[in-house]
Formats: C-alpha cells, structure tokens, sequence
C-alpha cells in the first residue's frame, strides 16, 4: 500500500511537473506570437511609412521633370539663338544625370521591396521551426512519461 502511495504520488508529481512544463511552452508561444504581431505591425506601419515618402519622392520628382521640361523648352528656344551644338551638349549631360538619378531611385526602392518581402515571407517558416520543436519536445517528455508509468 506504501509503495502504491508512493507510485501514486510520483505520478501526480510528474503529471503536474508535465502539465507545467507544457503550461509554459503555450505561454511562449504566446508571448512569441503577440511579439510577431507587434513586429508584423511595425513591419506594416514602417512599409506604410516607406511608401508615403516613396510617394513623395515621386511627386516631388514629377514636378522636378516638369520644371526640366520647362526650363528645357526655354534652353531650347535660348539654343536656336545661341550656339545650339554646346546647348544641346549640356541639356543631354542634365537630362542623363537625372535619369540615373531616377534610376538608381528606383533601383533603392526595389532593392529595399525585395529585402522587406523577404524578411515578411521569412515570419511563418520561423513561426514553424518553433511549433515544430516545441512538439517534438512535448512528444518526448510524454514518451518518457509513458515509459515511466508503463514500468
């Protein structure tokens, strides 16, 4: 009768030491996802961010071409009365710095699009990795368990 209290308690003991542990692993499951939804949201709010000043910068880049249009259209007129060759030497150098400048512009803002899209589409694989191993451990300790109370 000893030895059966004895077992019974050591049951009871692990059954809450188990129900403990498995306590704990939802708790960081928790504080891991309300994490990644902060982390997801500020990820949103900074994209968010990133594209109203990529707006912007269009705009502002818009009303910049409109300004070269116009002042190419005065140098144009100022060409035919001038030396048009030399004129038209420096209006291409202008116009072609400005295009690489919209280049490389465009080219940052893809390159900042990719790196986001990857760290957003990188969250649910480690979201994954972790419920997998939380799992596997949560399978382990019941085999030891099962194995325990099976001898």
């Amino acid at each position: 009768a000893d030895e059966m209290t004895s077992y019974n308690r050591q049951l009871v003991s692990d059954v809450g030491q188990i129900v403990s542990e498995v306590s704990s692993t939802v708790q960081t499951v928790q504080k891991l996802a309300g994490a990644m939804d902060t982390n997801m949201r500020q990820h949103t709010r900074d994209l968010e961010i990133y594209q109203e000043n990529f707006t912007a910068v269009m705009n502002k880049l818009s009303n910049e071409i409109d300004k070269l249009g116009s002042h190419a259209a005065r140098s144009f007129s100022e060409a035919l009365a001038d030396n048009s060759n030399e004129l038209n030497r420096k209006m291409t150098e202008s116009m072609e710095e400005s295009f690489k400048g919209i280049i490389n512009l465009l080219e940052q803002f893809r390159e900042n699009q990719i790196h986001f899209a990857k760290t957003i589409s990188s969250l649910p694989d480690q979201v994954l990795t972790y419920n997998e191993a939380a799992a596997s451990k949560i399978d382990r300790m019941l085999t030891a368990f099962k194995d325990k109370t099976g001898q």
